[in-house]
């Protein structure tokens, strides 16, 4: 959701007075605010060069992963912990975290 061109998180909605009020978190400065229901914006889904650029890195990563290139002991001190593999799944299935 978009609250005055802001990305924000909706924490509760209520109706008074036959008005529907959202209160929403701003995510990028973490302020709680309460407004009217109609004054927030759904996204569009438009992807940004950022997202292909993290996609594309993911998906060499996995790559990487699947060719047991990143997990050779003798080659590498890096080893993914199972939540990091999980979160990489994700994002390459399109499920964002």
């Amino acid at each position: 959701m978009k609250y005055m061109g802001r990305d924000v998180e909706v924490i509760s909605k209520r109706t008074i007075f036959g008005k529907t009020i959202a209160e929403i978190r701003i995510l990028a400065t973490s302020q709680i605010l309460n407004v009217a229901i109609d004054e927030l914006h759904e996204d569009k889904s438009e992807i940004t060069s950022h997202e292909i650029v993290f996609k594309v890195i993911a998906a060499k990563i996995k790559s990487e992963l699947l060719n047991q290139n990143i997990l050779a002991p003798f080659e590498s001190n890096i080893i993914p912990l199972p939540h990091q593999i999980l979160a990489l799944e994700k994002v390459m299935s399109g499920q964002f975290l």
